[in-house]
């Protein structure tokens, strides 16, 4: 149904419904922490939660809004690191949280990858957002390669996961941070730059679709776009920015995002398949930045889909020009889904050709036993000689107990165990029957 305000008259009340709203929800320790450094520079229109298990994370969290899950189970402590038993939580609070993700146009959900709860939990939120028609975007964080196989083999499944149900998943390896950071940094100084980086993406996307530039930027392009039209994969992110206007800043801005860390040196940009490039400023986005940045992108990667985007919020302070810059990696097509080329003039062979080819073709042997060694009449002699004669008694009877008498033997082979490693002892092989081994194979 289309609502037309028939006295075309500004109203203070807006009558129209499902206005645009976001939440930026953070899950886990680490998710509550970004999001609560976040909310210290809040945005109009951005509501910020966050949402654990542990009592002492929730009581460092400020600025925003703090939610304990599992509490009767978990009774203000985290889950062990396990992402069962934080999956088993969120499906027992389903309904609190969908009624928590639900009203709202846009959910921005932060959590970090490798523990528990953020990576049990994050995934089920997306499911639940996406089924209340909540347009997703999740940022994870990978953990560090010191933190253990065990930290990145639980990121990696929870990563797996939110693919499948966020619309839009952005993955953030700090391990590239550290690979690009001075010697001497600190965890501090790394997650300072990480939360940096996050906060003015999450920023810069909403303020294009609260308050659209001259290159407006829509929620339902983006849905279509990463939603739909790449299928299921995981991108990336990296911000940068230049001071002052010059003609030279966009110049400044691609060389620092070939060098970004989070782009591997240009790597992932140079090998996406679709690339959005949203610029923030206050002075605004000549028609010559943009086409400079296009030519560049083009000249990188010839193939790329690029959408730009630009606004100009009146809270933006700075004189600087800010880049967000999301790559998004080409769909691959699954070898099932590969379409097979037949050729049926020679796939048609009649039946009658085929069941001639599978008689006349031969059965090869099972296998290849060797034939029995071969003995002259004086080695039987010895072996004969050999044998121990019968003692009586209610002992163990001898080879040469007169009531067993001799039987009609010939030599034969073992079979399958003739070319196996043979076992001594006291000079004798052991692993081979007695009657082989001593020269009376059995008729």
């Amino acid at each position: 149904m289309i609502e037309i305000n028939p006295e075309n008259q500004v109203s203070p009340n807006n009558v129209f419904e499902h206005k645009l709203n976001a939440l930026v929800l953070g899950v886990g320790g680490a998710g509550g922490k970004i999001v609560s450094a976040l909310s210290r520079s809040a945005c109009e229109g951005l509501e910020y939660t966050v949402l654990d298990s542990d009592v002492q994370s929730l009581g460092q969290i400020t600025h925003c809004k703090a939610i304990q899950i599992g509490r009767k189970i978990l009774r203000g402590f985290g889950t062990g690191a396990s992402r069962e038993v934080a999956q088993s939580i969120a499906e027992m609070e389903k309904d609190a949280l969908r009624q928590l993700i639900g009203g709202y146009s846009l959910l921005f959900l932060i959590a970090g990858f490798g523990g528990g709860l953020g990576g049990g939990v994050a995934p089920v939120i997306a499911e639940l957002a996406a089924e209340e028609g909540v347009f997703v975007i999740a940022i994870s964080i990978f953990p560090f390669i010191c933190e253990g196989t065990d930290r990145s083999m639980r990121a990696t499944r929870s990563q797996d996961e939110m693919t499948v149900h966020a619309h839009l998943h952005i993955s953030l390896p700090n391990e590239l941070l550290a690979l690009h950071a001075n010697e001497n940094a600190n965890f501090v100084e790394l997650y300072e730059s990480s939360n940096r980086m996050i906060s003015d993406a999450v920023e810069g996307l909403w303020l294009s679709f609260f308050r659209p530039g001259p290159l407006a930027l829509d929620l339902g392009l983006l849905r279509s776009t990463f939603g739909f039209g790449e299928g299921k994969c995981v991108g990336t992110l990296a911000v940068a920015s230049a001071p002052g206007v010059s003609k030279s800043r966009v110049e400044s801005l691609w060389d620092t995002l070939l060098a970004h860390p989070w782009l591997k040196e240009g790597s992932l940009l140079r090998s996406a398949g679709t690339v959005l490039a949203l610029f923030i400023g206050k002075d605004g986005f000549s028609l010559a930045d943009a086409e400079a940045f296009q030519r560049r992108i083009a000249s990188e990667n010839p193939g790329a889909k690029i959408m730009l985007g630009a606004c100009t919020p009146p809270e933006f302070n700075s004189d600087e020009l800010r880049i967000v810059l999301i790559t998004h990696p080409r769909r691959t097509v699954c070898n099932e889904e590969k379409p097979v080329q037949i050729n049926e003039e020679k796939e048609m062979v009649s039946f009658n050709e085929v069941s001639r080819e599978m008689l006349e073709k031969k059965r090869p042997p099972t296998r290849n036993v060797p034939p029995p060694p071969a003995l002259t009449n004086s080695q039987i002699e010895d072996i004969l000689k050999s044998q121990i004669p019968y003692s009586g008694g209610r002992g163990k009877r001898g080879y040469n107990d007169p009531n067993q008498g001799f039987l009609d033997l010939k030599i034969t082979s073992v079979g399958r165990f003739d070319q196996c490693e043979k076992t001594y002892y006291k000079n004798q092989p052991i692993d081979v029957p007695t009657y082989s081994r001593l020269g009376y194979i059995l008729d």
